[in-house]
């Protein structure tokens, strides 16, 4: 039986890298549906979130709390 992988990990491993994040960004946004957009600042505002420490780390947790559940 073939191993899952969760694809969340590789989604927010892959958003570290600027580049990476503003395509992702750009395709919610080209969606036009405001929880696409939404659900894309919340992953990208992970990514940021998971090496950044102190102020930067709860600016980045009081964001994501803004935009409501996911």
């Amino acid at each position: 039986m073939p191993l899952l992988r969760d694809y969340r990990q590789d989604l927010i491993a892959d958003l570290h890298d600027p580049r990476e994040a503003a395509e992702y960004l750009n395709a919610a946004l080209e969606d036009g549906d405001r929880a696409v957009v939404a659900n894309a600042l919340r992953n990208v505002i992970e990514a940021l979130a998971l090496p950044a420490h102190g102020e930067e780390a709860e600016t980045l947790c009081r964001l994501k709390n803004c935009l409501g559940p996911a």
